[in-house]
């Protein structure tokens, strides 16, 4: 995926009006395990067509894997593309990842909200 990142990086940097240059650029570090980046290229991308579903699904993939929502990883959801954004869905799990969420876990603990 290193040669995929420098063709997308080469994308937006020829193209930086082009989203589907961002798609490919952020699909590129998801799989490198660079989810911080794929979630700055993928939110780059959405200042350019907030409605493309490809980018959402990615930016979203990305924040749950750097935030360890299981399945959610570069390895999650078989074969090869994006997977469902709701395959497998286990609450627990995600409360589990939430209340390692500095921001998040303040909310946990208010009695009033859960």
């Amino acid at each position: 995926y290193t040669e995929a990142l420098q063709d997308g990086a080469e994308c937006v940097k020829l193209k930086p009006d082009w989203p589907k240059g961002y798609t490919r650029k952020g699909l590129a570090e998801f799989f490198l395990n660079k989810y911080d980046a794929a979630a700055e290229t993928y939110k780059a991308g959405l200042k350019l067509a907030p409605d493309d579903a490809t980018l959402k699904e990615g930016l979203q993939k990305a924040m749950d894997a750097k935030y360890e929502v299981p399945g959610s990883g570069a390895g999650a959801g078989g074969g090869g593309g994006m997977g469902s954004p709701f395959g497998n869905f286990d609450a627990s799990a995600l409360a589990s990842a939430a209340a390692k969420n500095p921001k998040i876990a303040g909310y946990m603990q208010d009695k009033d909200l859960m």
